[in-house]
């Protein structure tokens, strides 16, 4: 028995389970002490059948996301057969789709309560979409929550940018760590909804890594955790130019690979002169701010860096590589 609350009335209430596992509970209000037993009874009788219901109900709920979940990723991983998986969904694209993602920052994965709070996120999403946009396709796929956001108006962005800033605003009623929330661009057609999803995906990776290394540098974890693909997209398409010059070897032996070479053979900091001497376009008082150090020592070390490595700092093409290289390094390495 519950007891009333200030002028409310008291209440029964009894668990249902299944198997051991609690399914939910029945709640009456409480007819007395004298008919207390009689309700009790009537309880128990009531509570084999409520499983039953909620057992159907939680089939048929799993049933539809792994529906959802088939559907959407075969719009997203099987172009051929996205027109006939649009169809079932119901889609309307004729002004495009935006692909958002969502996923929660635990330090474990796997455990019952991780799958607990990655559905519970799934439902937030599925939840919030149909308030904002009166329709929702979300699926959890893998350990990421997907929602196909419509593109309506002129200023989809605007609504997109709110959607996932509501979500995440409200994420900390389903689960106690935080969740980041991105949205891939626009695809115009269903056959561009894979490449909104690897942007979204690429942007949600992106700010994964930025809160593992921010949040431990400043040990207060509050950096950003919403973002639309075109906020990160130059970091972005940097790290893919990145990805291109490993692939294809085209660092090699290059001056960053040898100053890397000395820097670690003999202790010295040539490397982070260079990186100083791009950032600030050579200006000798800006470097020496950053690196700490006389003005005079930091026109010794980029002489001594321009004598040693063969390097001419005053060719535009070969700064813009050595830039280019140095970036994509620090990029790749968040």
């Amino acid at each position: 028995m519950v007891p009333a609350l200030d002028d409310g009335m008291a209440r029964l209430a009894l668990a249902v389970r299944a198997g051991g596992e609690l399914l939910g509970s029945i709640w009456i209000i409480d007819p007395g002490e004298e008919k207390r037993a009689t309700a009790l009874h009537a309880l128990d009788r009531m509570a084999p059948l409520a499983g039953l219901h909620m057992l159907h109900a939680r089939s048929a709920s799993d049933f539809g996301e792994r529906r959802n979940a088939d559907l959407i990723r075969t719009l997203m991983d099987d172009t051929p057969h996205a027109s006939f998986a649009a169809a079932h969904l119901g889609l309307d694209t004729a002004n495009g789709l935006a692909v958002a993602a969502f996923s929660i920052v635990r330090p474990e994965t796997g455990s019952l309560e991780s799958v607990r709070d990655i559905h519970r996120l799934l439902h937030l999403v599925t939840t919030l979409c149909n308030v904002q946009f009166g329709n929702s396709h979300s699926a959890l796929i893998g350990s990421v929550v997907y929602a196909l956001l419509p593109c309506n108006g002129t200023s989809p962005r605007g609504p997109h940018g709110r959607i996932i800033q509501e979500i995440e605003a409200y994420s900390h009623t389903i689960s106690s760590f935080p969740v980041i929330a991105t949205v891939g661009g626009i695809a115009e057609g269903i056959e561009d909804l894979p490449r909104s999803r690897s942007e979204a995906i690429q942007t949600l990776y992106y700010l994964l890594n930025v809160q593992a290394r921010e949040g431990k540098s400043s040990g207060t974890g509050k950096v950003q955790s919403v973002a639309l693909y075109e906020d990160f997209q130059a970091p972005l398409n940097l790290l893919k130019i990145g990805e291109f010059i490993e692939d294809n070897g085209l660092g090699g032996a290059d001056e960053i690979a040898r100053i890397q070479a000395r820097d670690a053979e003999q202790q010295t900091d040539y490397l982070d002169t260079l990186r100083a001497y791009l950032a600030s376009n050579g200006n000798i008082s800006a470097m020496a701010t950053q690196l700490h150090v006389h003005n005079n020592t930091v026109r010794y070390r980029v002489t001594r860096l321009a004598e040693d490595f063969n390097l001419d700092l005053a060719d535009p093409q070969k700064r813009l590589w050595l830039w280019l290289r140095l970036t994509t390094m620090d990029l790749a390495s968040t």
